[in-house]
């Protein structure tokens, strides 16, 4: 017998207590898929739109169909009270906790356990959302909302203060029981201090993207990274 000891970690609940006592209203949501041409091992990737992004999951379109041709069957959702996702009752007062809840169902129904990928305030989203679903992995462009990357722009703090405070002055996201592999990625070459803080405290990578003005970032390093990382994930995985 083997003298290795294993630690043992409690699995991670999807649906939790507080969750079935004060469930979140439903709603129907936006999601928009890619499916690759031929079936592939490669995990399913689910992308989260930004609150900045025009149409929600509409303006991942290009994410989408990089993904198909990588062989990843690819979903991209718009949490409620962006794109085409109604939020029941007021659009401007959402809350962190309706985005996750949206999130995580729709990462549940996909048929393998997938890659998170959010940008802004998607990749907060995504953050703790990882205390909730096992995902695969996950990677987290021009992430806010999270330790050094406070500020979520004035436009949020105007327009949707509920959610503006939250982003600003809300707690860290609680770490994942094990956690999976995580890149933090970024466009904006002024962040690499607090972006590599961010990745020595999630003990992830970072990566530096290219993207002129706003733009949406070349897909291309993700998915390069995630050929990498998940060399060995298990085909029923």
């Amino acid at each position: 017998m083997s003298g290795e000891v294993t630690a043992r970690t409690a699995p991670t609940r999807v649906w939790q207590r507080w969750e079935w006592a004060r469930p979140v209203r439903p709603t129907t949501r936006q999601v928009l898929r890619a499916a690759p041409s031929t079936e592939t091992d490669a995990p399913p990737i689910l992308f989260v739109a930004d609150i900045h992004d025009p149409g929600g999951a509409a303006a991942l379109q290009p994410w989408l169909g990089a993904a198909a041709e990588a062989g990843h069957l690819a979903a991209a959702v718009s949490p409620r009270g962006l794109g085409a996702t109604v939020r029941p009752g007021p659009r401007f007062a959402v809350t962190r906790r309706e985005w996750v809840h949206d999130v995580v169902q729709e990462a549940a129904a996909l048929p393998r356990r997938a890659v998170l990928v959010g940008r802004g305030t998607g990749a907060w989203v995504v953050a703790h959302a990882l205390h909730r679903y096992p995902a695969a992995a996950a990677v987290l462009i021009d992430p806010v909302g999270l330790p050094g990357r406070r500020m979520p722009g004035l436009s949020v703090l105007l327009n949707r203060p509920r959610l503006g405070a939250t982003l600003l002055l809300g707690r860290d996201p609680r770490l994942p029981a094990v956690s999976p592999p995580l890149l933090f990625a970024s466009a904006d070459g002024g962040e690499h201090k607090a972006l590599s803080a961010l990745a020595v405290r999630y003990s992830a990578q970072s990566e530096w993207l290219s993207a002129a003005g706003g733009a949406l970032p070349d897909p291309a390093p993700i998915l390069a990274w995630l050929g990498t990382a998940l060399p060995a994930l298990p085909a029923g995985a």
